[in-house]
């Protein structure tokens, strides 16, 4: 699933002038916890972002969490959250799920053939797929002093012992 021309455009303007209208939109449009992140999420500590896509969320984690951790399966957004979010988050290519391993992600394509990334999963749900090959990580686990915050879609969290999954499973 490689990145449109639209995306590989993108990668080359400025990440926060990026970054800033996408959260801006998102937060009106789908992700309106992006609006009010800062008082959902203690100040300092790890962030983790589970299923980054192009890392909006982990941007935004950046100016709360001391550090962020964005896990993204898909390798193209894998590399474009990488590039865009240059040493703000440590992204990861991996899924995270409750075994670990090799399987593979799931990204239906509508019925005209347009791929729905932000509907990947783990498990085969659609009727229409592209296959990507992932690499599947034992969940995230805090040591005894740490704390987690996990951030996935409409998903946040906060235990001393968080088991973070996909969103779009």
């Amino acid at each position: 699933m490689p990145l449109s021309l639209r995306d590989r455009l993108t990668m080359l303007m400025p990440p926060s002038v990026f970054y800033r209208q996408r959260i801006a939109q998102e937060a009106r449009t789908g992700e309106p916890e992006l609006a009010v992140l800062a008082e959902l999420v203690p100040r300092g500590g790890i962030a983790v972002d589970v299923g980054a896509n192009v890392g909006f969320f982990a941007y935004a984690l950046a100016d709360i969490a001391d550090h962020v951790l964005a896990f993204e399966p898909n390798p193209d957004y894998a590399f474009f959250a990488r590039w865009m979010l240059r040493g703000r988050a440590e992204v990861h290519q991996l899924a995270l799920s409750d075994v670990s391993g090799r399987g593979t992600l799931y990204v239906p394509l509508s019925d005209r053939g347009m791929i729905l990334h932000l509907a990947g999963s783990l498990k085969q749900t659609h009727s229409q797929f592209r296959n990507i090959k992932a690499t599947t990580s034992k969940s995230a686990r805090s040591t005894s002093s740490a704390w987690w915050t996990c951030v996935s879609s409409r998903l946040t969290l906060r235990a001393a012992s968080a088991r973070c999954s996909t969103a779009h499973e």
